[in-house]
């Protein structure tokens, strides 16, 4: 949904990029709008900052490369990382996320730590920043297009493991009714995650939107917002 700028606010419009990932970000049919626990930030952070976008949803992997090409897009929810820092502006933090290792759940094999998986195969979203870590640490990483073809693969038998955000392993499990058949193995890991602005997109523009996101912590709205998806946000995978 695009919000028409007013007063003295710049005529120039945004474009978000994001994949659909829920409860985080959830696209409509359309495409055009945008609702779930970070996407509804977002919205009405550009409604408080009087601020024209339009939404752009793609495979994560293009949403990322997008805001780094394009002087006029922002990529949410972006894992602030040190590597990424300079790259951005950074508006948030919008949610955090648990990095999770999931097991079938006929699999008796137990594990204290995430060393004791070397030997096995694990899956990834493809650039993805669990992959990457996983990657960088001399895992072995079944990478693939999206996290349902890594955890039906796994379900199969063809990957040992599966990395992936706890909240949105979850929502993708009950969509498909499989949550029964997996269970949440070791936490490896934590992020926030931002709204990262290309360094293109005006400082003041960046600064209203962080303004409204406080605004938005101290009436309580982000709480509201918080509290509406923290169902989906208490794993059953346990």
């Amino acid at each position: 949904m695009a919000l028409p700028a007013s007063g003295s606010v710049a005529a120039q419009e945004l474009v978000l990029t994001t994949e659909p990932l829920p409860p985080y970000n959830i696209v409509s049919e359309t495409g055009r709008e945008i609702s779930g626990l970070v996407g509804d930030k977002i919205v009405e952070m550009m409604r408080r900052a009087a601020i024209s976008y339009a939404v752009e949803p793609s495979s994560w992997q293009r949403a990322f490369k997008l805001a780094q090409s394009r002087p006029d897009t922002c990529v949410f929810g972006t894992a602030r990382t040190p590597e990424r820092e300079a790259r951005f502006q950074w508006v948030g933090p919008l949610a955090s996320t648990d990095w999770t290792i999931f097991t079938r759940r006929d699999n008796r094999l137990t594990s204290a730590s995430l060393e004791e998986l070397k030997p096995y195969v694990i899956g990834g979203y493809r650039a993805d920043i669990l992959a990457d870590y996983l990657d960088q640490h001399g895992y072995r990483v079944a990478h693939s297009g999206a996290d349902e073809i890594s955890l039906r693969n796994m379900l199969l038998g063809r990957i040992d493991y599966w990395a992936s955000n706890r909240a949105a392993a979850t929502a993708l499990a009950l969509k498909l009714g499989v949550q029964d058949r997996l269970r949440a193995l070791l936490t490896f890991g934590h992020s926030s995650l931002y709204l990262a602005c290309h360094p293109g997109v005006p400082e003041d523009m960046v600064a209203r939107l962080q303004q409204a996101l406080k605004a938005m912590e101290n009436d309580g709205t982000v709480k509201k917002i918080d509290t509406q998806y923290q169902r989906q946000l208490d794993s059953p995978l346990r």
